[in-house]
């Protein structure tokens, strides 16, 4: 049997004239040439050789992914940063990205929340629409990446693997889920956040 698709509830927000830029910050928790270095050594690390040149070369060939696909945005690196919540919860690299895909709700405990505050601030501190937690080496689960499909503002989060971030097309494929994308063939969601902010 299959799963019938979402319909939509909302009436379609009016398409902008010119490109639309869809801010991004990306998260990692070591310091950036650390976190870079495995994939520096690589043939993925697009001929960059420090993190502050990879990740714009990244995210311009997501640019390139998405030209000819008739959506109307550019995605913009903000900011990228080291982050450390062990303050929070020495855990919190195993709860991010669980946050990330379920968010905070009743049953979130206090470690939880305050994780979820943190991360949330860092976003609203440089006015990110999206946040891609760049995960560790070696806690990669069995997919290169996830993000919830049409996400709301609050859930605009995408995690990708330590391996699987710098394959431009897995980091392309997952913005896509946050802008309303299914894995059907031809099925084009909407984006339920707002990009001005």
């Amino acid at each position: 049997t299959s799963t019938p698709r979402p319909t939509a509830t909302r009436e379609p927000t009016p398409v902008p004239a010119g490109p639309v830029e869809i801010a991004l910050q990306v998260l990692y928790p070591q310091a950036p040439d650390d976190h870079f270095e495995r994939v520096g050594t690589s043939e993925r690390s697009l001929g960059a050789s420090t993190m502050a040149e990879f990740l714009p070369r990244l995210i311009e060939g997501v640019n390139e992914v998405y030209l000819g696909s008739g959506i109307n945005g550019q995605f913009v690196l903000v900011d990228h940063r080291q982050i450390d919540l062990n303050a929070k919860d020495p855990n919190w690299e195993s709860k991010l990205p669980f946050l990330f895909m379920n968010g905070v709700n009743p049953t979130s405990n206090d470690q939880e929340r305050a994780i979820w505050s943190a991360v949330s601030a860092l976003r609203d501190e440089v006015a990110a629409d999206i946040i891609v937690f760049w995960r560790r080496p070696g806690t990669e689960p069995s997919a290169n990446g996830a993000a919830a499909i049409g996400a709301e503002a609050e859930e605009a989060f995408v995690q990708m693997t330590y391996f699987g971030m710098p394959v431009i097309s897995t980091l392309a494929h997952e913005l896509g889920h946050i802008l309303g994308a299914y894995h059907e063939d031809g099925y084009i969601g909407t984006a339920r956040f707002d990009v001005d902010g």
